[in-house]
């Protein structure tokens, strides 16, 4: 059987070419062989980062939860500050009903006595400063 020169050529020209196509991916499958690894490498470390995100989510969950308390009994005690203010304001215009709205100007004046004040300043020994020796503090009421 014989060949003609024509047909050689085009057989010749198709493996070369077939040839060829099997030479870029052997290199596409080399190059995939060294990407497989470092693709896995970075898997790795994605599931790792994941895994402490879910975790953190976790943990500010728990917080969030925490906080939610908290304000409920800041909010509690809001309320009772409230009430208990309310009453206050009543209270003190009972109060000023009861003295009237001339303040200090109205207020009688009375001698202090001088006595309560001293003993009421007077320091005993163990009472006495030891950081200031120099100092001579001033008696009151004397």
């Amino acid at each position: 059987m014989s060949v003609s020169p024509k047909l050689y050529e085009a057989i010749v020209r198709i493996v070369d070419q077939r040839v060829g196509e099997i030479k870029v991916t052997r290199e596409d499958f080399d190059n995939l062989t060294r990407t497989v690894p470092e693709l896995s490498g970075t898997v790795q470390e994605f599931l790792e980062v994941q895994k402490r995100t879910e975790f953190n989510l976790s943990k500010l969950g728990e917080r969030a939860i925490r906080l939610e308390a908290a304000l409920d009994r800041l909010a509690e005690a809001q309320k009772r500050t409230e009430d208990a203010v309310g009453r206050l304001a009543v209270a003190v215009g009972g109060l000023s009903d009861t003295v009237g709205y001339g303040g200090y100007e109205g207020a009688q004046r009375r001698p202090v006595d001088v006595r309560i004040l001293d003993s009421a300043c007077r320091l005993s020994p163990r009472q006495k400063p030891t950081h200031m020796p120099n100092r001579v503090l001033p008696k009151i009421g004397r």
